[in-house]
């Protein structure tokens, strides 16, 4: 699901004037939980399944994303984002408007969440309870298809906007980086008995220093004249 909330990002990012500061950052805001399950997974507090695992994608993740947690993390995110794109001399209106848009950002990829996860959403972290959730990744072509309709629609008003600049061919060269991030559901899946790695700690570096830098790929194609 993370390329979908890519292209989410993206359409978000058309609310705000166009800067660097506001297309990582706000793009980094929908990831944002995806990010900090990959550091929790390196040290120790979260966890990931292994591959081959029959309950099919069940994670471990009550300090990512539990509904509390989420509240704070988007709160915590949207405020020091505001206290810096002040000291980067932001009109007070947009450091605002950021702090709006990475706050809903963070929240809205919990919510798109309930959708594809199964019984892995707690509402805090120290209750074991889960939220009720759609869990459409036990049907993955199902699944790949959504989402494949969502990011089509989310980078359309992006696509839009760089056009008004001249800059068609970005946008395109964006989408194609979210579509390659979006494959990832034909590669080796959860579903598959591959048992000769630790896969948690793999998934974790993978996603902790791996989305960042795929939205920092975004960011160059997206700033190309």
């Amino acid at each position: 699901m993370f390329a979908g909330h890519l292209a989410m990002g993206l359409l978000f990012l058309t609310r705000l004037k166009d800067t660097k500061l506001a297309f990582y950052f706000i793009i980094l805001a929908n990831l944002l939980e995806d990010v900090l399950f990959g550091l929790f997974i390196i040290v120790g507090i979260e966890n990931g399944p292994a591959l081959g695992n029959v309950s099919h994608y069940h994670f471990n993740i009550p300090w990512s994303h539990s509904f509390f947690m989420v509240i704070v993390w988007s709160l915590m995110y949207g405020v020091i984002l505001f206290q810096y794109s002040i000291t980067k001399k932001y009109a007070r209106s947009d450091a605002q408007m950021l702090f709006k848009l990475t706050t809903i950002s963070i929240i809205s990829h919990w919510i798109l969440d309930l959708v594809v996860h199964g019984s892995d959403m707690q509402y805090h972290p120290f209750t074991t309870r889960a939220l009720p959730t759609i869990h459409l990744w036990s049907t993955p072509w199902l699944a790949f298809l959504i989402e494949l309709i969502f990011i089509i629609a989310c980078w359309f008003p992006y696509q839009r906007q760089m056009r008004k600049r001249n800059l068609d061919k970005n946008s395109y060269l964006i989408l194609v980086l979210i579509l390659v991030a979006h494959t990832n559901y034909f590669g080796p899946s959860f579903y598959t008995n591959f048992q000769l790695v630790e896969t948690s700690l793999i998934f974790g570096i993978l996603t902790f220093t791996g989305l960042p830098f795929l939205i920092y790929l975004m960011l160059i194609i997206h700033s190309l004249p």
